[in-house]
């Protein structure tokens, strides 16, 4: 038992399996997502796993803690016909991205460690929308014990 923040890597690599079909062609972690500088060249489409909060669900017993942990998958998609304003021919690309990705994780036990809890969606919205390529984020959070038996 750890009690290092939650590893994101076990989302990204569960994602992977979106790369076999092309359903996704790139997979990263914070680390890929705070590189981007250019979403216009980015590869698409794209998902990336960033670890939010983590908060304690109640007092510890002894040196074990159960968290409940928060994380979101920012999905990059674009359309290069539609560079400058039209929302919905990447909305009909990027849609069942996100519902390929959804339907992933909801409900799935992500990692194989004793506690961890399967994965629920919080929500998603868009994050922003220029050039032809959207960003669209889901928010979800699944449980982990921190510390020692």
């Amino acid at each position: 038992m750890s009690s290092q923040p939650f590893d994101v890597s076990v989302i990204a690599e569960k994602l992977k399996e979106l790369m076999v079909d092309k359903t996704l062609v790139f997979v990263g972690t914070s680390a890929e997502y705070s590189n981007l500088t250019d979403l216009t060249s980015a590869p698409t489409p794209a998902a990336y796993v960033l670890l939010g909060k983590e908060t304690p669900n109640d007092k510890p017993v002894s040196t074990r803690q159960s968290v409940t942990v928060h994380f979101e998958v920012v999905i990059v998609a674009r359309d290069i016909s539609s560079r400058a304003t039209n929302i919905q021919n990447v909305k009909q690309l990027a849609n069942p991205v996100i519902g390929a990705v959804r339907d992933l994780l909801i409900g799935k036990t992500v990692q194989f460690i004793d506690g961890v809890r399967p994965v629920s969606w919080v929500g998603g919205q868009t994050l922003g929308f220029q050039n032809g390529v959207l960003v669209w984020t889901d928010s979800y959070q699944t449980q982990h014990f921190i510390g020692s038996r």
